[in-house]
């Protein structure tokens, strides 16, 4: 006699992808726990080029006073005490300065209490003031001369499309009477062929990355355009010259509805000393002040009239060069803003 078959217990479909979606979302939240545990909080693309930049030219600490952003791609930090900052650019020679900050990651001012106006300084590391102490900036040095309550917006590695961004999402306890704008040399730079405004377009498509470790680790095995010289430079700057004009523009735009004054400063390079060597960015800044009627400060003559050396490397102007700044927007502001 046969025994009988042991009935096999069916699982139901449904119960099935039930236990198997447990299983994932156990595993994948068992692998972000990990990553959270192991792996430093950071990235967008942006950033870790320009952090992999920084260290490849010689100058890694000053990653130390600046952090990721989600919207600018990065920020320098707040509340830093005399931070010690020190590098190499180029034939430069050692550079060694310190920067201080204040709660919105602005270079620490002296208190002006009773200053009339402010003035708001939009820029990239030569606004910043790479090379000098925070006292030796020309912001700085302009409040020292003139009864004004002077921001020092500048940041390392800013092209004129960050520096749009962050005048648009200050908080301004009173609209800035001038400000002042520099952009140049990160505006030309070739990357990885996409735009500033394309990344950013990119990132607030995959803004769950931002927040998501392992999705952050997973990404970082994509290729990365190289900035090794060997392997050469996409094509595509940062900013094109028309991209460049047009956030400008924005900017003079936003300073017109704050009923504020703008003033575009143009920055010289070290080689422009020696040679008459054009470079198109100042030119197109020229044109853009010509076209929308707004003050122009030029220092390209200004330093080329100078008997002293004004720059630390190959384009951030040393303490004398700073000084040389502040005195010559000493002039303009008694024009700009009266006795």
């Amino acid at each position: 006699m046969k025994k009988p078959k042991k009935l096999r217990r069916t699982i139901p479909l449904r119960r099935k992808v039930l236990y198997s979606s447990i299983i994932v979302v156990a595993f994948v939240s068992g692998a972000e726990i990990a990553c959270r545990l192991i792996l430093p909080a950071d990235q967008n693309s942006r950033w870790a080029y320009h952090r992999d930049l920084v260290r490849a030219i010689g100058f890694g600490s000053l990653n130390d006073v600046l952090e990721p952003d989600p919207r600018r791609f990065w920020r320098v930090k707040s509340n830093l005490d005399a931070q010690r900052v020190r590098g190499q650019i180029g034939d430069s020679g050692p550079i060694s300065f310190t920067v201080s900050t204040d709660e919105s990651g602005h270079r620490r001012m002296p208190v002006t209490p009773n200053a009339a106006f402010d003035v708001l300084f939009l820029g990239d590391s030569c606004t910043f003031g790479v090379a000098v102490d925070d006292d030796e900036t020309f912001p700085a040095l302009l409040q020292h001369k003139v009864p004004v309550r002077c921001t020092n917006a500048g940041v390392p590695g800013y092209s004129a499309y960050q520096g749009r961004v962050t005048f648009e999402n200050m908080s301004l306890d009173r609209p800035p009477a001038v400000v002042v704008v520099s952009f140049l040399f990160n505006d030309n730079s070739s990357w990885d062929g996409l735009s500033d405004a394309e990344h950013a377009q990119m990132l607030s498509r995959t803004r769950l990355i931002e927040y998501s470790r392992l999705l952050t680790f997973l990404a970082s095995f994509k290729p990365r355009a190289s900035f090794s010289a060997k392997r050469g430079q996409p094509e595509r700057p940062r900013l094109t010259d028309s991209e460049y004009a047009a956030e400008l523009r924005r900017i003079v735009d936003r300073c017109r509805e704050l009923n504020s004054d703008p003033v575009l400063l143009v920055w010289p390079m070290r080689q422009q000393m020696s040679i008459d060597q054009p470079i198109v960015k100042q030119q197109v800044m020229r044109r853009v002040a010509s076209e929308e009627d707004v003050r122009l400060i030029d220092l390209v003559p200004l330093f080329r009239s100078q008997d002293k050396p004004m720059f630390a490397d190959v384009v951030h102007a040393n303490a004398a060069g700073h000084r040389v700044i502040a005195e010559e927007l000493e002039s303009v502001f008694e024009g700009l803003l009266g006795p």
